[in-house]
């Protein structure tokens, strides 16, 4: 039997809050989603509740996701952190992977079929990193370092202009941005 996962789901967004938890219910049920919708309550939740993994939209109501990655950062909290978005860009991403996020999921095309496998992963990566005793949380803010190099859901052969789905990690935008794997933080510019 798989185990089950707890994710905590911050999102403002009624439509795409049920349609992620009808979309976990009919092909993750192993996903059990508890659903917030603005950062204070997410706070809360994951101060009381025991979370394998946050799920968060970048746009809330009263504050961005990555106020919410600076706090859980500055509470020292280690929870693996999944950033989901439909308003983006490359800048985000790499703002988001610095300040400690998981993985990063545009909320565009067929991305709900990616997400149970992506909140698998980072579930599974950091339980591997707590049981082999290596920080879960990265010298700066991060709630979890990737090993694994992570890449977009289509190429960009140029066929298309955007690729229906920006999916990185740590160690995929360390590549694209040529900075060594061995430094926790890409370079400051």
């Amino acid at each position: 039997m798989t185990q089950v996962i707890r994710v905590l789901y911050a999102e403002d967004n009624a439509l795409d809050a049920d349609l992620t938890q009808s979309h976990f219910a009919h092909h993750a049920p192993h996903i059990e989603v508890t659903v917030v919708n603005n950062g204070q309550r997410c706070l809360e939740l994951l101060a009381a509740n025991a979370f394998d993994v946050l799920l968060l939209d970048n746009h809330l109501p009263d504050m961005d996701g990555t106020a919410i990655l600076l706090d859980l950062a500055a509470r020292g909290r280690s929870i693996p952190v999944v950033m989901v978005t439909g308003a983006g860009d490359e800048a985000l991403v790499v703002r988001v992977l610095r300040l400690g996020a998981c993985d990063y999921v545009s909320k565009e095309g067929s991305y709900l079929a990616t997400l149970p496998a992506v909140l698998e992963s980072a579930v599974a990566e950091h339980r591997r990193a707590c049981e082999e005793g290596t920080p879960a949380v990265s010298g700066r803010s991060g709630s979890c370092m990737r090993s694994a190099t992570r890449r977009t859901a289509s190429s960009r052969s140029g066929t298309s202009p955007k690729p229906p789905h920006i999916w990185a990690s740590r160690s995929s935008a360390r590549h694209a941005m040529s900075w060594p794997a061995s430094r926790t933080a890409p370079p400051t510019w």
